[in-house]
């Protein structure tokens, strides 16, 4: 058949919380290859949300279209209003002598904290190993790189004929990433023994804007004759560390299952769960939800207008459910385009052409196993002050108690005061573990389950102000295994404080001194017009201090 040939325009729809739709209708001169690749397995054009309003847009170019030497993988930020903020050259496109071109081969995660960026890994041409780079975006949009790691797993894409690899990538809580492989090897010879199919599912851990790649954790080893076919994998939204799902083939009784694996960033391997599967098909994927369990999406049909899907709710430990609805099946004219991930309403949603130019959202929403306290963070009980409510200026303690025990770690929490012009002010930041005067800003209750912070007085000393608070991944970790937990993200947290003014002492006056680092001691001494330096210089001041400007 003729292959569709299509404009090199994107065409974005952005849904928000409140059901506004913004649309981006743009040229950003990507070329038309992008638009009209039909090597099979890759897609050169994808699409990953950072934070905020940014978006990360990969693609690729060539300055010669015949000549395969000349192709590059590109990326670029662009915001919900289309700006393009910057772009980056991630390298040359990947090349092997089996497939020939294969553009945008890489895969991306972004980081568990968003602003922190996100890890490139892909497959050097002419090369097994794999290699990986670490790219971050500021709050300006502006990607720079933080690290690589050239050919650092050495052999991770196999050649032999006897093994294949089927492996994914996500951040941890501790902002590392985790590379999850397995590999079924058949074991025996045709002269002397039967032949078996043995999988092994790997773990590697790649540090945080680091050349850094740890050893490959064993974290399952199967000694019949067992082949895994797919995996899943994410942090555990549950509990703590991480989890994979793997849809695993006894090849002797042609019996499916679905086998679960809990482990820790360390690599070391805590819970592990198995259950019978049910009907296969060859279109099957496994979505993590939100509030926890996963669903398997069975797509049932291959009818390009009418697509059949069979959703089947897996339980936290992978087991199918029974009492909250164990299968649902969903009948659409579309072509079986649906979200990849659960919103946080625990929602997926499916696209339904309604037009040639026109289509809508279908969703349907999950069970929810675990309550959420507003926070996306379901391993969170309460805190103080809570979401949405407004303290006085003189309140000096904010406090988060979580479902199981915890200890101090290395992570900030921040506090930020949202002006007139919703610009940001950083008024506090600092970890948990630290200190002044050998008094601890933070210490854990006598239960182990909440953790009470000291504000300083300065912080909340502006009336009728807004405040949002962030806490980062890896504030606490849980005490028994001491695995980082996830945090509070941004703009989910927030306070205002009450309007009325507390009257204090005024003090006329008061010196202060700075210091300067030695690239800033060299632009001071640049600095020609030193009257608008202190005009500046002091409105920066009124703004983080609660004073007037006379």
């Amino acid at each position: 058949p003729e292959i569709p040939q299509y404009e090199p325009e994107l065409l974005l729809r952005f849904i928000q919380i409140d059901g506004c739709v913004s649309e981006i209708n743009r040229n950003y001169e990507i070329p038309d290859f992008n638009f009209n690749y039909t090597n099979a397995g890759t897609n050169p054009l994808e699409f990953y949300p950072l934070f905020d309003k940014y978006i990360l847009v990969v693609y690729s170019t060539a300055t010669n279209k015949y000549d395969n030497s000349t192709y590059r993988d590109r990326g670029m930020i662009i915001d919900w209003t289309g700006t393009n903020f910057s772009d980056i050259e991630f390298g040359s496109s990947y090349t092997d002598p089996y497939n020939g071109l294969m553009l945008n081969q890489a895969k991306f995660a972004v980081n568990s904290d968003p602003t922190k960026g996100f890890l490139r890994f892909f497959q050097p041409s002419n090369s097994n190993n794999g290699s990986c780079q670490h790219y971050t975006v500021n709050s300006n949009g502006i990607i720079s790189q933080l690290a690589t790691c050239n050919n650092s797993i050495l052999d991770f894409f196999p050649t032999d004929d006897n093994s294949n690899i089927n492996y994914t990538i996500f951040s941890t809580n501790n902002n590392d990433y985790a590379i999850v492989r397995f590999t079924n090897e058949i074991i025996g010879n045709l002269n002397n023994t039967p032949l078996e199919t043995h999988g092994r599912i790997y773990a590697i851990f790649i540090r945080y804007g680091k050349d850094i790649v740890n050893e490959q954790n064993i974290l399952y080893d199967t000694e019949e004759d067992l082949q895994f076919n797919n995996i899943y994998c994410s942090t555990n939204v549950t509990g703590i560390g991480n989890t994979c799902t793997i849809n695993m083939q006894q090849l002797k009784s042609n019996m499916y299952y679905f086998f679960n694996i809990q482990f820790l960033s360390s690599g070391s391997v805590h819970g592990v769960s198995l259950v019978t599967k049910g009907n296969v098909t060859d279109k099957y994927e496994v979505i993590t939800l939100p509030f926890g369990g996963f669903i398997k999406l069975d797509q049932l049909t291959s009818d390009p207008n009418i697509t059949k899907f069979n959703i089947t709710l897996l339980d936290k430990q992978g087991y199918i459910e029974t009492a909250n609805g164990t299968n649902m099946q969903i009948v659409i004219d579309s072509n079986g385009e649906h979200t990849q991930v659960a919103i946080f309403n625990n929602t997926i949603f499916f696209a339904k052409p309604n037009s040639e130019n026109s289509w809508s959202l279908i969703g349907y929403t999950m069970h929810k196993y675990e309550n959420d306290s507003g926070f996306r963070n379901l391993l969170i009980n309460s805190s103080f002050p809570k979401n949405g409510t407004s303290v006085g200026i003189t309140n000096l303690n904010i406090t988060i108690t979580y479902k199981l025990p915890i200890t101090r770690s290395s992570s900030n929490l921040l506090i930020y005061q949202i002006d007139e012009s919703n610009k940001k002010i950083l008024r506090q930041n600092y970890s948990a573990l630290a200190s002044y005067k050998l008094l601890d800003y933070c210490a854990i209750t006598y239960d182990g389950y909440t953790i009470n912070c000291t504000v300083l007085s300065s912080t909340f000393n502006v009336p009728n102000s807004t405040y949002h608070i962030i806490v980062e991944n890896g504030f606490v970790e849980d005490l028994i295994f001491h695995e980082k937990l996830q945090g509070i993200r941004e703009n989910l947290w927030e306070i205002t404080t009450e309007p009325h003014i507390i009257n204090h002492e005024n003090i006329d006056t008061v010196t202060g001194y700075l210091r300067l680092s030695e690239k800033g001691t060299d632009d001071f001494n640049k600095i020609k017009n030193f009257t608008l330096l202190n005009e500046n210089f002091t409105e920066e001041l009124v703004r983080c201090i609660s004073t007037d400007i006379s």
